[in-house]
């Protein structure tokens, strides 16, 4: 089993994603018992974004990613509340799950919302929307398929969206592919403090 799990209660097994060990790509359709797009939430905190978008769009599968067990746990119990069998949570680091865990030209779409900004300048290189991880998504997300960003640190948001621009795969678009979305439990937090939203969508070309 994977180490990075840890126990969870028994009730909310089922709604995580075990590794035999780390090396091996998921099997989306082993996972999810279906052939539907699949959807990932890199950073997906207490799941209240992702449990909404699976609930709204049961033709889609969700991965979220999330390395805190404790709001791991609470994803797995929004999945149960909210009736989605088609949610599943995993405990790991982003970067590592999609480097080294999901196939090529597999995921529909990514979700990166509210991501730890680092904000001090000796801590920017920790943040995870790099030119180095915008290649890793190039080459997970389909043709076809979008990223999605979005951040209340105004420097973080221009950094990060210029290396996507600037990454010949990648096609800004203007509107979500999706509708109306939720919002997260972080943006109803800085929304209610004032802050200023930066978001943006992207093509997969």
């Amino acid at each position: 089993m994977n180490t990075f799990q840890g126990a969870v209660p028994s009730l909310y097994e089922a709604r995580f994603l075990y590794l035999e060990n780390l090396f091996d790509r998921i099997e989306w359709e082993v996972l999810f018992q279906n052939n539907h797009p699949v959807h990932i939430d890199l950073g997906a905190g207490d799941g209240g974004y992702t449990a909404a978008m699976a609930q709204k769009h049961s033709e889609f599968n969700f991965l979220a990613v999330e390395r805190l067990k404790g709001r791991a746990i609470k994803i797995a119990k929004k999945s149960i509340r909210f009736n989605c069998p088609n949610l599943r949570v995993i405990r790991l680091e982003s970067a590592y799950l999609i480097r080294w865990l999901v196939k090529p030209s597999s995921v529909d779409a990514l979700h990166l919302l509210f991501p730890d900004p680092w904000p001090k300048r000796k801590q920017q290189k920790f943040r995870l929307l790099q030119p180095e991880f915008v290649v890793d998504l190039a080459k997970v997300i389909k043709p076809d398929g979008y990223f999605h960003f979005a951040t209340d640190h105004e420097e973080y948001f221009e950094i990060g969206s210029s290396a996507v621009d600037q990454n010949p795969d990648f096609q800004r678009i203007v509107d979500s592919p999706w509708g109306e979305l939720p919002p997260t439990d972080f943006e109803k937090q800085w929304v209610a403090q004032g802050k200023k939203i930066g978001r943006a969508f992207w093509k997969r070309k």
